[in-house]
């Protein structure tokens, strides 16, 4: 919809009719936002797919406080080499994700709690936050990390301050090495 486009802040896109969409994929990517994306007028409760979404923008701030994920079924790619200084995921629910794969794949951002991400549902979590940039980090530590009675996934880095609530009661981790 806003592929490669520029969206200046006193754009409004409150006033899209949103109630009714499922697919999001896509939406804005490889746009460019000087400022907040300001997208709190977006009612979006059917919505179950917004892989790629973010993909490859670039944003000051990303807000997403008032989006309802609770029927989302693929994050894929959402922040996939995403450029954004700032993104509230706070009201994120994951709990209904079964794919998450490259969903922060290198996104470059000060800042990402997903600690409140409920992965319950999640079957693939491919390259979730492979070589992401989180520049105001702790040291991150590399981990297998494997579903039971799946086979493990090698090379996924983790920052042990970020690991989703309930991560260890669906996912067998080994904390490896820390990198520096």
């Amino acid at each position: 919809m806003f592929f490669e486009s520029t969206i200046y802040p006193w754009i409004s896109l409150n006033v899209l009719p949103t109630h009714a969409v499922n697919d999001m994929s896509s939406m804005f990517i490889r746009s460019s936002v000087p400022g907040t994306l300001n997208l709190s007028g977006f009612d979006t409760p059917n919505v179950t797919n917004r892989s790629r979404m973010f993909e490859s923008s670039r944003i000051d701030k990303l807000d997403l406080k008032s989006f309802r994920t609770h029927n989302v079924r693929n994050m894929s790619d959402i922040f996939e080499k995403a450029n954004a200084r700032f993104i509230d995921l706070s009201s994120f629910d994951t709990s209904s994700v079964t794919n998450m794969s490259s969903m922060f794949e290198s996104l470059i951002t000060t800042s990402l709690d997903i600690r409140h991400f409920i992965l319950r549902s999640t079957l693939h979590m491919q390259n979730l936050l492979k070589d992401i940039n989180v520049k105001e980090s702790l040291p991150v530590f590399e981990i297998d990390i494997a579903p039971k009675g799946i086979l493990h996934r090698k090379d996924e880095i983790y920052h042990p301050d970020l690991m989703p609530e309930g991560l260890r009661d669906i996912w067998i981790i080994y904390i490896k090495t820390p990198l520096n």
